[in-house]
C-alpha cells in the first residue's frame, strides 16, 4: 500500500471544504490559496478569507479585511445573559446612535469599554424584564421595545422588515433588506438589529451622504462568541462596504437547505428593527 497517499475520506473533505467556501461567493482560485495556507483547515480559511491575509500565495485579492475589536466579556459570562442577546443588541444600537455625529469616526466611539459598558447594560435591561421560570428566555427586540419603552433611547424607523437568507441574495435577503433600510433613512447613521430566533446581532450603517472613507464603515456589534472569526468574547468588526458586512453576516447566519419551500422559508426568515436615535 501507498501510504503517501491521502485517504479517501480525506480528499473528499477538501473537496467538501472547496465547495463551502466557494459557496460563501469565494472565488475557486481564492478558496484554493486559504485551503492550502490552512492545511484544509476550513475554519482557519474564512478566517484567512474575511480578513484578507496573506495566503502564501499573496495577497487572497477581491476581498478586504476586517478591523475588529474584542474583550473577554460576552453574554455568556453571565448565568442570566445566555438569551439576553436582543437586550445587548439594543444597548449597542443605543449607546453607538446617542455617541456618534457626522464628524465622529466610529473607531474612536467603539472602543473595548463600549462594549463592556454595552453588554452590562443588555444585561441589566434584560434582568428588569422579569424572565424567570416559565417564561421564554428569548425575547425580540420589539418586546423589550415594548415592556421597556424608556430603557433604551432609541425609536424604530419605518416599522420591522422582513427577510428571507437566500442562497442568491433575492430581495428579501440581508443585503437587500439592510440596503432598503439605509435607503429609508436620511438623518444620519442608522443601527439595525438582526435576528433569527434565538441569536441576535445589531450593525450600524453611516450615512447615505457619506463619502469620507474614514467615517465610513459598516460595523456588526456582536456579543456571541464566533469562532467563524476567531472571536473569544463580544466583539466589534468594521467593514468598508454593505457587501464586506453581507460577507460576515453570511457566516453567522448561513442559509439552510431543509426541503420544501414553506419549511426553508419559515427555517431562514429573520427579522431587521431600523433604529435612530430617539428624538
Amino acid at each position: 500500500m501507498n501510504t503517501n497517499n491521502p485517504p479517501q475520506k480525506d480528499s473528499q473533505q477538501c473537496t467538501e471544504n472547496l465547495q463551502t467556501l466557494i459557496s460563501m461567493g469565494f472565488s475557486s482560485e481564492q478558496c484554493r490559496h486559504a485551503l492550502a495556507a490552512s492545511k484544509g483547515d476550513l475554519n482557519v480559511s474564512i478566517n484567512l478569507l474575511l480578513r484578507g491575509e496573506s495566503s502564501g500565495e499573496g495577497e487572497i485579492q477581491g476581498f478586504e479585511s476586517s478591523t475588529m475589536i474584542q474583550i473577554e466579556l460576552s453574554q455568556y459570562s453571565f448565568s442570566e445573559g445566555s438569551s439576553a442577546c436582543s437586550s445587548i443588541s439594543l444597548a449597542f444600537a443605543s449607546a453607538f446612535l446617542n455617541a456618534i455625529d457626522q464628524t465622529t469616526s466610529c473607531n474612536d466611539v467603539i472602543t473595548s469599554s463600549f462594549l463592556q459598558a454595552s453588554v452590562l447594560s443588555g444585561i441589566e435591561k434584560y434582568q428588569m424584564l422579569g424572565v424567570g421560570e416559565g417564561i421564554p428566555q428569548h425575547k425580540s427586540p420589539e418586546e423589550i421595545l415594548n415592556a421597556l419603552p424608556d430603557a433604551f433611547a432609541v425609536q424604530t424607523c419605518g416599522g420591522v422588515r422582513q427577510g428571507v437568507l437566500t442562497s442568491d441574495e433575492g430581495p428579501l435577503g440581508l443585503k437587500q433588506t439592510l440596503s432598503s433600510c439605509r435607503d429609508s433613512n436620511d438623518i444620519g447613521w442608522m443601527a439595525v438589529v438582526l435576528t433569527k430566533p434565538p441569536e441576535t446581532v445589531c450593525v450600524c450603517l453611516p450615512p447615505k451622504t457619506e463619502t469620507n472613507s474614514i467615517l465610513k464603515n459598516y460595523i456588526l456589534l456582536d456579543s456571541h462568541p464566533r469562532h467563524q472569526f476567531a472571536s473569544y468574547g463580544c466583539y466589534a468588526m468594521f467593514h468598508s462596504s454593505l457587501d464586506h458586512l453581507n460577507q460576515s453576516l453570511k457566516l453567522i447566519f448561513p442559509q439552510t437547505d431543509v426541503g420544501g419551500s414553506v419549511m426553508a422559508e419559515m427555517y431562514n426568515s429573520f427579522d431587521a428593527y431600523p433604529l435612530q436615535k430617539s428624538m
